[in-house]
């Protein structure tokens, strides 16, 4: 096992067919026995997902056909507010032992399951902006006869859960990638995806067609020469040479925020390690190299958002920070693009909200997206 669990998180996802793997490996950190991956149909997946590790076919087979919807864990989670992202719990923050041991649930299901100890987390909760990523939880089991799950391991949870959410993004946008023809054009929800494999002295070995379109000039996001990229943008924080020594060091993703020449406008991006020698969703490489993975604006938006605009009578200010929130950014990041201050961003954010009647900035940005 790796020293590591950050680094597993991040080397798992690159590779197809590796996450019931991972549920394992970090299982065992946990001292858990199995576990449950729950991923509901999205427009992107129109079948829900549920993976099994170390679970007998035919368990998973009935929580998903029955028991899931008498999960009396689950049910306690809906009624106190917790479905939602990030939320880290131990069965017993839901429930007593006493009421799971008097459940049908456990009687009939989860005790024969082995699941009679519960540790939990919402990944995602379906509200992500652009609505690519559908409702996700992860759930490790121990049986009846060994410790319940501690604080420690809610700790140990808390900390693997952004890179978890970090790496399942990744992936969910790897496996997007390889379904659709993006050469052909964007057919789904979230942001098209521009893909360059690099080497680790910034040599470009492989790249996707909207990469192929940066690179011939299309924006002014990639600085090349001689085949090697040498910078993202105008600036990027952190700057690419100080991407490539991090992911190469930690073997983690590193996230990055790059400013266009030029317009000033930020892009996020991902700088992540690819295993040499296999199979990855980008091909084999022979030796160690790095996925970079740039979040480009829709081009079907650009009119949408002004026919928006038009529709609910917005300011150019709100149409501004509307476009900024359609493109993956926050708050703060608009307010640092369009040097504003934050609490005008969020004055401006409120607007928005009252003039579209919508109630939350997810419900509208779901709404925008589904437009274009």
């Amino acid at each position: 096992m790796a020293s590591d669990p950050i680094q597993e998180v991040y080397e798992s996802i690159t590779q197809p067919g590796r996450i019931v793997e991972l549920m394992e490996k970090l299982g065992r950190r946990l001292d858990a026995e199995s576990a449950f991956l729950f991923t509901s149909h999205s427009e992107t997946a129109p079948e829900a997902i549920l993976l099994g590790q170390n679970m007998d076919p035919a368990v998973v087979k009935d929580f998903a056909s029955y028991w899931a919807q008498e999960d009396v864990w689950a049910a306690a989670a809906r009624a106190q507010g917790l479905m939602q992202r990030g939320v880290v719990v131990v069965d017993e923050d839901l429930l007593s032992k006493q009421r799971l041991r008097q459940s049908r649930f456990y009687n009939e299901f989860s005790k024969n399951a082995g699941m009679d100890s519960m540790l939990g987390t919402i990944l995602f909760d379906g509200q992500e902006p652009g609505g690519d990523i559908p409702f996700t939880n992860l759930c490790w089991y121990r049986p009846a006869g060994k410790h319940p799950f501690s604080k420690g391991d809610k700790q140990l949870l808390k900390t693997l859960l952004p890179h978890l959410q970090q790496g399942l993004k990744l992936q969910w946008q790897m496996q997007r990638m390889r379904l659709n023809d993006l050469a052909a054009g964007y057919a789904g929800v979230g942001p098209p995806l521009a893909s360059i494999v690099l080497d680790w002295g910034g040599r470009i070995a492989s790249c996707n067609a909207r990469a192929e379109a940066l690179l011939a000039g299309s924006r002014a996001l990639l600085r090349c020469k001689d085949g090697h990229l040498l910078a993202l943008g105008q600036q990027s924080s952190p700057s690419l040479a100080e991407a490539l020594a991090r992911c190469r060091a930690t073997r983690h993703a590193v996230r990055m925020l790059v400013r266009e020449e030029g317009s000033g406008e930020l892009f996020r991006a991902t700088l992540n390690a690819l295993p040499a020698d296999a199979e990855t969703h980008f091909g084999i490489f022979g030796r160690p190299c790095c996925l970079l993975l740039i979040e480009l604006p829709r081009d079907d938006m650009r009119e949408t958002l002004q026919l928006y605009s038009q529709l609910y009578n917005l300011t150019a200010a709100e149409l501004e920070v509307l476009t900024g929130l359609v493109n993956g950014l926050s708050a703060e990041q608009v307010a640092q693009l369009k040097d504003r201050s934050i609490a005008t961003v969020r004055t401006q954010v409120r607007s928005l909200l009252a003039k579209t009647g919508s109630e939350r900035q997810a419900d509208l940005l779901r709404t925008v997206a589904r437009l274009g």
